[in-house]
This record gives C-alpha cells, structure tokens and sequence, in this order.
C-alpha cells in the first residue's frame, strides 16, 4: 500500500508548501498530494482552498488575485509564527523540484467550484516540460477534468474519481472503469466492504483520504487498499514498513518455513538475528533479506515482538 502525504507533510507542516513536501520525503512517503489554482493571471499556483483566508495571511479568492500578489502573502500563517514565512507555490517551483526526487505526485485539479479554462492543458504542458509524465496521477472532484487530462495526455496517465458523498450509485468499480478512471479516491468514511469488492471485481485502485488514526489504516490495509492519503506520512509508512518485517520474524519462530513462503515475500526484508550469529535463521534467509540486525537475546524476550519493535526503531533512524 502506498503512503500519499496529504498536502505533503501537513499534520506537522504549513499545507502545500515546499517545506511541507520535503519534509514528506525525508519521512519516506510513496507519493505527494497537492493541489493546483489558476491565477488571475493565467499562472498555475499550488493550494488547495479556493481563497486564501483558512492558511494564509491573506484573504480573498486565488483566481481574483496575480501571481505577484499571492507571493507576498505567507502561507505558513496559521502556524502563528512557529515556522518562518513560507510563500505560495508556483506549479513550476513544484515541478522543478519534483524532478529531481523519485517520489510520485498526485496532482488534485481543482475545478470543481470554480472552472479555470483550458487548465488540464496548462497543467500537462508543465508536466511534459518537467519530464514527469511517468512520475503523475491526476485526481479531481471535476470527472470532466480527468477526461480531459486523458485526452490531451493520449491516456499515458492514471486518473482517479474524487467524491465526496455515495454520487456514483453505490458501484465504483464499474463507474470508474467505464469512465476510463483507474482509481477511486473516496473519503474513508465512504468506503465499505461492498465498495471494495466491487473496485477489485472491476480492476479498479482504491486511493483513501483522509487517514490520520490507526484504526483505519488497519482498515485499509485489510482491505488491500492499493494507496493511503495522509497528514502524517512518517507514521503510515513506518507502520507499514513493519508488517512486511513481521513476516520475515515469523522464520525465527518457525525453521519450517520455506524461503518461498508468500509470507516472507515482503517489498523488503528484514533479517533480525536473534543470540549467537545464525541461531534461529537459515543462513540462506538472512542472505535473502535487505537488511540484517543482529540483537543479544540475554531476557528471553519474545522473537516476533522483538522484531516488530526493531523493524519500528531501525525505520525511526533512517534505516531504509
């Protein structure tokens, strides 16, 4: 499952700025939410409100305002001066610096409220001018935007259906896969167990917004959502960094286990070495795994709790 930061890192950082997205990569997310306006102007900026009143110190709508006048407000404003002034954006700023990071970037088109003509276009040209067309998805609450995006790209990107209330009559998949949508990207509260049968019967990926608390991740992840929107990246992509090393500890338990074993197939493998050099793991499993710690059993601690812990801590400190 993947780790979307939900305008970048915004449970700790001021929302769609450049402090909040690199913030989101250094805490190792998948991918990058943002959100994209049009100024008065005709340039492409990057926020998500339709005015500048609830993040900045500044008021009034984006599209009544020039680019110039958005760069003087501060958009790290509602932090109340705990982070220095950050500015607004430009969608180019964004792209540059997106062009040199390997993440990936879920581009939210907002035309929904208010409709900026030709907006898809601009957006792709940028995109293409970047080089990022292997590096983007697009979403919006605007379904006509997204067939738009698919139009102009020839269909070299994946869009996903943005919505806000069951509006699509209960099947998503099927609605979505008609439309040409390969994703649906409801709010958790939306999503049942009937919704993501009929995504998976369907083909479809299921991208959620927004999961801050642990009892959903858990959820989405039973579910076998393919992507997690979030404010707080760090702690997703930890916890599910650790249940791909839970199962690499199930071989200290059990020498039964095959190295084959769909179990200990995770994205990557952590070999934690429990006592002397080799006791408890094949030699052949700790050559298979990415990462080996090597831990003094001397209070009989429980292997599999142990590993979980490490597998946390090692992730905490960088290990990636």
């Amino acid at each position: 499952m993947k780790v979307m930061a939900h305008r970048g890192y915004s449970g700790a950082y001021p929302e769609n700025t450049m402090l909040s997205f690199r913030e989101a990569v250094k805490v190792g997310c998948d991918a990058i939410e943002m959100d994209v306006h049009e100024t008065r102007d005709g340039r492409l900026v990057v926020i998500h409100d339709e005015r500048l009143d609830r993040t900045t110190d500044g008021t009034g709508r984006i599209c009544e305002h020039t680019f110039d006048e958005l760069r003087q407000v501060n958009a790290a404003a509602c932090f109340a001066g705990k982070y220095a002034p950050e500015r607004i954006p430009s969608f180019d700023e964004y792209c540059e610096w997106a062009s040199g990071e390997t993440v990936g970037h879920n581009i939210e088109i907002k035309t929904d409220k208010i409709y900026y003509h030709d907006i898809e276009r601009k957006i792709w040209a940028t995109i293409e001018r970047y080089g990022l067309e292997h590096k983007v998805m697009f979403s919006s609450f605007n379904h006509f935007s997204l067939r738009r995006i698919l139009e102009i790209s020839g269909n070299a990107v994946e869009v996903g259906a943005l919505v806000l209330e069951d509006s699509i009559g209960g099947f998503p998949g099927y609605y979505c896969e008609q439309a040409g949508f390969a994703c649906y990207h409801p709010p958790i509260e939306l999503l049942t167990d009937e919704n993501v049968r009929d995504c998976k019967e369907h083909g479809v990926k299921m991208n959620v917004w927004t999961v801050n608390d642990m009892a959903g991740l858990e959820q989405l992840h039973r579910w076998g959502c393919e992507g997690i929107i979030t404010n707080y990246p760090g702690v997703a992509s930890g916890w599910l960094r650790a249940q791909g090393f839970r199962t690499v500890a199930m071989a200290l338990r059990d020498d039964s286990v095959p190295l084959n074993d769909p179990r200990l197939l995770a994205e990557e493998r952590l070999a934690i070495v429990l006592g002397t050099e080799g006791d408890g793991l094949a030699q052949a499993t700790i050559d298979a795994c990415d990462y080996t710690v090597r831990i003094p059993m001397s209070h009989g601690v429980d292997s599999l709790n142990v590993a979980a812990a490490s597998a946390v801590a090692f992730y905490q400190l960088g290990l990636q």
